[in-house]
């Protein structure tokens, strides 16, 4: 009688010996083991991946990271500096046009030639002095306050110098220039120039303008230089005149007793 050996159990079988063994990562797909099926291993958590080459992690989809941001802005005030900048100058280019100030060039201003110092003074305008009066320009008029005195009584006499020409002229009307003389007959009395000839008192007439002025006399007898010592005057009639270069007035009769 065989002696059998000890049977195995029914449903069990051995695996094959080439065929793959649980655990070991080497499936018909050529899987490594321990990996899930469908995902790649770039795709792990810390794993790296071949496009990125080693560099740091991105931020997540669809956000640009903080350094994109300020480049962007940079470059956003950078424009918007530029757009105020051209409206500024846009505006004072038109404001200048309007007003029509706009200034010229440093370079057309240092190339303009000087203007010659000869050429650019303007010619004085001539002036000439006004002449002397003539009796076609002035009017000489004597009169006296009294048609008669007392002897030792002051006389007063007013000369009036009027112009009556069309240009302006110029007249001496001080005492010496302008002499009174009092006379009886052939006998000369008495002159403004002898004793009081005073300084020249020059007259420059225009426009129908007038000159007034008064001479006293004393009712006495002078002469040239002045001398003292000389005879009182009588009663009788006298005349006076007033005498210039050009001009002599008509007579004022008066009497003196």
């Amino acid at each position: 009688m065989e002696h059998e050996g000890p049977q195995q159990p029914r449903g069990e079988r051995h695996p094959r010996g080439d065929g793959p063994r649980p655990g070991d990562g080497s499936g018909r797909d050529g899987r490594q083991g321990g990996s899930r099926p469908g995902v790649p291993h770039s795709a792990r958590p810390g794993g790296r991946g071949p496009a990125d080459g080693g560099g740091p992690p991105r931020t997540p989809a669809g956000r640009p990271s903080p350094r994109v941001l300020v480049v962007r802005w940079l470059l956003v005030l950078t424009v918007l500096a530029a757009v105020v900048v051209g409206l500024v100058l846009g505006v004072r280019a038109i404001a200048n046009a309007l007003s029509g100030d706009d200034d010229a060039s440093p370079e057309a201003e240092q190339s303009a030639p000087a203007p010659d110092a000869e050429t650019s003074e303007e010619p004085e305008p001539e002036t000439t002095e006004p002449a002397e009066c003539t009796p076609a320009d002035v009017t000489v008029a004597l009169t006296a306050d009294a048609p008669a005195y007392t002897l030792g009584q002051t006389a007063v006499f007013t000369l009036s110098i009027t112009h009556v020409g069309t240009v302006p002229c110029t007249m001496d009307a001080g005492r010496t220039a302008a002499e009174l003389v009092i006379s009886s007959g052939a006998d000369r009395i008495w002159s403004s120039a002898d004793c009081e000839p005073g300084d020249p008192r020059l007259l420059l007439l225009d426009g129908g303008n007038s000159d007034v002025s008064t001479i006293e006399w004393a009712t006495n007898r002078s002469a040239p230089e002045c001398p003292a010592d000389l005879p009182q005057i009588g009663a009788g009639t006298y005349q006076a005149v007033v005498t210039t270069p050009e001009i002599t007035t008509e007579p004022v009769v008066f009497s003196v007793g």
